[in-house]
């Protein structure tokens, strides 16, 4: 059976980001980076780009490119604004 957009977004908000590749669209700003640590409101994002940063992102009104699984998906961040623990179990 197919998978439908439905259960690939649901199946997405439920694992950790953390260790995952990610390039971010926020403010007018393009960063990627891998993600190092996940909060309620924030990602902080390893640069790969030399100076190597770690950046705080806000999660509301961002959107996210995630490798996981060698796809690439794009995610509202508004979708992810939360704990990692409850998203997980909804």
């Amino acid at each position: 059976m197919a998978s439908t957009k439905r259960d690939i977004t649901n199946k997405l908000l439920k694992v950790t980001w953390v260790g995952h590749e990610v390039k971010v669209h926020t403010h007018g700003q393009k960063i990627s980076g891998v993600i190092i640590n996940e909060t309620k409101n924030t990602l902080k994002i390893k640069t790969k780009r030399k100076p190597v940063k770690i950046v705080t992102i806000i999660k509301n009104n961002s959107i996210f490119e995630i490798k996981l699984d060698n796809k690439v998906f794009i995610i509202d961040g508004n979708l992810i604004n939360g704990r990692i623990e409850k998203r997980i179990k909804k």
